[in-house]
């Protein structure tokens, strides 16, 4: 049996999100769809995991998902990415609103006591940046770099 979720976080997994892919391209071909994608990364996680150990780092992803799960709405869908990425589907979100929630994760995450770890966060948009849903990625990863090099633990997002 196919499984939907990251064992370490319980969050969708990467299956899930091909298939979320095709429905929201299938989707936007059939109607006019808006939608906003956050791609969060953990800044220095490597060097977390490398200090404190893997079961640290473990435990700093189970906490992080936590707060992601707690400041996004019902409708949002949250994926683990990869190692230390997170991407968060907003359906029916424009851009100004998209930040917001953002920026309500990255606080979520600053804010936790129980692990001195921040998040920098890319945001994509459909129809506004991109034609596809892979599209929409590459836009929130560029993003997402753009504010690792803004110093870290900052959304951004990029003009249309």
């Amino acid at each position: 049996m196919l499984s939907y979720t990251d064992s370490l976080t319980g969050l969708y997994n990467r299956r899930l999100l091909e298939e979320e892919a095709k429905m929201l391209d299938w989707q936007a071909s059939q109607s006019s769809l808006e939608y906003a994608l956050l791609l969060a990364d953990i800044d220095f996680f490597k060097q977390y995991n490398d200090t404190l150990g893997h079961l640290a780092g473990d435990e700093a992803l189970k906490q992080i998902a936590t707060s992601i799960k707690s400041s996004v709405r019902t409708q949002d869908k949250v994926f683990r990415f990869g190692g230390e990425e997170f991407l968060i589907i907003l359906p029916q979100t424009s851009p100004e609103k998209a930040r917001q929630i953002a920026e309500r994760i990255r606080h979520a995450v600053a804010r936790n006591q129980k692990i001195p770890l921040t998040l920098s966060i890319g945001i994509g948009h459909y129809p506004q940046n991109a034609k596809s849903f892979w599209d929409v990625v590459k836009i929130a990863d560029e993003a997402l770099y753009k504010a690792k090099n803004k110093g870290r633990n900052t959304v951004y997002l990029l003009n249309s």
